[in-house]
């Protein structure tokens, strides 16, 4: 039986990949063909951990984040839509929420579900995905949602060192310049200038 990163690589490897970038191609994300995709892995107390979509990384022309989220796919036979559903219809009501525009996001607002990363998924094979949900209950462990978000814009702030670094150097090869310039004149006006000493001065020492 294929672990849930075996399942979600397969449903990369059927479709899902293409249909994410197609979306974040459509939706002028710089690195669509590049970005990192990942799983998010989620679990209700009364189901088995469950794939509850994937999450791009992606970044616009700015360089800042550009995040997709998506949904639960309706035709995994390994999604527990019942359960699911009884979840969200009772969250919601708990909230006051007339209307769920996102299930992965509502899953990762409350805790039940990570954006899966390596750690995750060896944090699991070790330990289960029990041991890794309770800590992200009890705020040990981060969904991991804001902190990729963080990753994600990091170009920008990659892009902004290189246009310091390159204005340093700029900055720094125009003063060189200036000072050549200025130590040519110098040696230019030595070079012309008469070395010796004024007449009052020699006839004090005749």
């Amino acid at each position: 039986m294929m672990n849930l990163k075996q399942r979600f690589d397969q449903m990369m490897a059927e479709g899902l990949e293409e249909e994410i970038r197609s979306v974040a191609e459509e939706s002028d994300i710089s690195n669509a063909d590049t970005a990192p995709i990942l799983p998010v892995i989620a679990k209700l107390d009364t189901t088995e951990p469950f794939i509850a979509g994937a999450f791009l990384l992606g970044q616009n022309s700015m360089g800042e984040p550009e995040l997709i989220l998506t949904e639960p796919a309706e035709d995994d036979p390994d999604l527990p839509s019942e359960q699911l559903i009884s979840w969200i219809n009772s969250t919601m009501a708990m909230e006051g929420v007339s209307e769920c525009d996102s299930v992965a996001e509502l899953l990762l607002d409350f805790n039940r579900a990570v954006v899966a990363t390596q750690k995750d998924f060896s944090d699991a094979d070790l330990m289960g995905w029990d041991y890794v949900f309770t800590e992200i209950g009890n705020y040990r462990r981060s969904t991991n949602r804001r902190s990729l978000r963080q990753i994600a814009g990091s170009g920008a702030i990659k892009n902004l060192l290189v246009d310091v670094l390159k204005n340093m150097m700029r900055d720094f090869a125009v003063n060189l310049e200036a000072f050549a310039e200025a130590a040519e004149e110098i040696e230019l006006q030595a070079d012309e200038a008469e070395i010796g000493f004024s007449e009052n001065f020699q006839e004090e020492w005749e």
